[in-house]
């Protein structure tokens, strides 16, 4: 499997949060911004800025354990397996429900 466009990573974040919320122009916004965070405070920045635009409510601890796990599988595997759960809907739902019930304009970018 070839590396996921922009526009199929936004669409899967758009199927898994159950709402049309992200595009190809707020993506590259959001890895922009990722990576000034990065290079100013290297990857608790990045973690640190994706709690601010989210809203999640997971420490640094939690974020960088799920970055390992990911980082030992091959990336289609990661792929898969995130566009396996994006068609579970109820889960979708449930998360985009939970961002949208903490900032109701959904991500602040």
């Amino acid at each position: 499997m070839s590396r996921p466009s922009k526009q199929e990573f936004a669409d899967l974040m758009n199927r898994f949060l159950g709402q049309e919320i992200m595009n190809e122009q707020k993506l590259d916004h959001i890895l922009k911004n990722a990576k000034m965070a990065f290079e100013k405070e290297g990857l608790n920045g990045v973690f640190s800025y994706m709690r601010r635009i989210t809203g999640a409510p997971v420490s640094d601890e939690k974020l960088n354990e799920i970055l390992q796990g990911l980082l030992q599988k091959e990336p289609d595997q990661v792929w898969h397996r995130l566009n396996e759960q994006a068609k579970d809907t109820n889960r979708g739902k449930k998360v985009g429900k939970n961002v949208r019930n903490k900032h109701s304009k959904g991500f602040r970018f």
